[in-house]
């Protein structure tokens, strides 16, 4: 799998021009570089579908916090597996395997 961009990301909303009132987000990587982009506004009067308004700032949220989601869903898989900890953990065999899909999708280690 390819290798993701470095986080930790942060987001970075255009300035709204009078046709842009929806706001898009530009994610950036540590060296500033736009890895990604949310727009609010999807559609325009040349192409044969309405405008579909899309939650712009939650997306962009979501994706500046990916690196750190990725760290914890690792975190708490390597918790699972550890029996040397003292006391149960609570962690079905279900829920483990949705914590290491989720990291392989992600790209992160096991």
């Amino acid at each position: 799998m390819p290798e993701h961009s470095n986080g930790p990301f942060t987001i970075l909303a255009s300035v709204a021009k009078e046709w842009d009132r929806c706001g898009d987000y530009a994610i950036l990587d540590t060296d500033g570089n736009i890895i990604a982009e949310t727009f609010g506004i999807v559609g325009a009067e040349m192409f044969p579908i309405k405008y579909i308004h899309r939650p712009a700032k939650a997306n962009a949220l979501l994706f500046a916090a990916a690196p750190r989601l990725l760290e914890a869903c690792e975190a708490i898989y390597r918790v699972a597996l550890d029996c040397s900890l003292p006391g149960p953990v609570h962690l079905s065999i279900a829920e483990r395997n949705l914590l290491a899909r989720a990291i392989t999708e992600a790209g992160g280690d096991l």
